[in-house]
């Protein structure tokens, strides 16, 4: 038994130690294979930044590069080339870049061209480490929202016209569990803060304070055949452009609803059983959305607007929603290729440091 214990021990020192192999394929939005690019992988094998072994090579003419080094706690991936977006992940995860003893398997990077950058009004979700969030003025409402003036429309906002409509529910579930205080000595907390921050005490806002809760916000458009077009497989997380290039013509659906509840996951564990409401808004998926839309007489598109959405729609059933959103005010221009030098917003504007195209 010692002898088996001593071989598992240095089986495992031998794994650790051992050089890992990364290979990459580097490709177009076509799947053509790109040559030349500068790919820069580096090993993390410490904890410090000084830890990190950086190996730089051209993919070859298949668009091809093969990688060796210790990466035990990560391994960084960059990739650029002139003419096209860079593309990183920090770090990639190494089941996704390693490849089995005795098999040669290439991780295809895609890089998406460099086309016409133009103005858009785009404004960010997350301000340096805060979230801000749009809350929402009444519930069981339909509500406008204006991405021209980054703002409801009135009488909630100095929006004009709407480009989204939302409407959300809201329902209280329990009060969060307190192992050391009693429901009233949490009740007279409540109470003090309330009288510390000169507002007036409800038992709706103390559930809202300690309580928890699950709802639903729906999205809608105030024009026939506006909507919006989720994207998916197109959606390139490590990409610097995210998203195709324009949005399509065609496949807009006219509603959509998210659902959240707050608290534990049911059971502890996350499982492919486990109800989407209880799980974080996704950051791999996006949505090209068309708004604005004149029809002419025959009830055919004379003019729309066009914007996108970066991640999925974040809700808080206590009353607010949260998005990336990019929009381009050039009727019937699909272009949504943002340069990041010239945001319609003014810099005072906040959210408007948006950085990705």
């Amino acid at each position: 038994m010692k002898i088996k214990v001593v071989t598992l021990i240095q089986f495992l020192i031998v794994s650790l130690l051992s050089s890992q192999t990364v290979n990459v394929k580097i490709v177009n939005e076509d799947g053509v294979p790109l040559s030349d690019a500068e790919v820069n992988v580096s090993f993390s094998d410490s904890r410090y930044k000084e830890g990190y072994e950086g190996k730089v090579q051209q993919s070859d003419e298949n668009g091809k590069a093969s990688f060796s080094g210790m990466g035990r706690l990560g391994i960084l991936l960059w990739v650029k080339k002139e003419g096209y977006y860079p593309y990183g992940d920090y770090p990639a995860e190494r089941e996704r870049l390693m490849a089995e003893e005795g098999e040669t398997v290439y991780r295809e990077v895609v890089l998406r061209t460099i086309r016409n950058p133009i103005r858009l009004y785009a404004k960010r979700t997350f301000v340096g480490d805060s979230l801000r969030r749009y809350t929402i003025p009444e519930m069981d409402k339909w509500l406008g929202f204006d991405f021209e003036a980054g703002d409801w429309v009135e009488p909630h906002g100095s929006g004009k016209e709407a480009d989204i409509l939302v409407r959300y529910y809201a329902e209280f579930v329990k009060f969060r569990n307190s192992p050391s205080r009693t429901m009233e000595e949490r009740r007279a907390s409540y109470r003090r803060k309330c009288e510390r921050q000169g507002i007036s005490f409800t038992e709706e806002g103390f559930k809202k304070a300690i309580g928890l809760w699950e709802g639903t916000l729906e999205f809608s458009f105030p024009g026939e055949k506006e909507g919006l077009v989720r994207v998916e497989d197109d959606f390139l997380l490590h990409n610097a452009l995210r998203m195709p290039h324009e949005a399509p013509e065609h496949g807009y659906m006219s509603e959509y609803v998210v659902e959240k509840a707050e608290g534990p996951v049911p059971g502890g564990v996350v499982t492919d059983e486990t109800p989407k409401k209880y799980l974080d808004s996704r950051k791999d998926i996006g949505f090209f959305l068309r708004t604005r839309v004149k029809l002419d007489e025959n009830g055919e598109i004379l003019s729309a607007n066009y914007s996108k959405v970066h991640g999925d729609f974040q809700f808080g059933p206590k009353g607010y929603f949260a998005f990336d959103y990019y929009f381009n005010p050039t009727p019937n221009d699909r272009n949504l290729e943002f340069d990041p030098k010239r945001n319609l917003f003014p810099k005072s504007v906040e959210g408007s440091n948006v950085i990705f195209p």
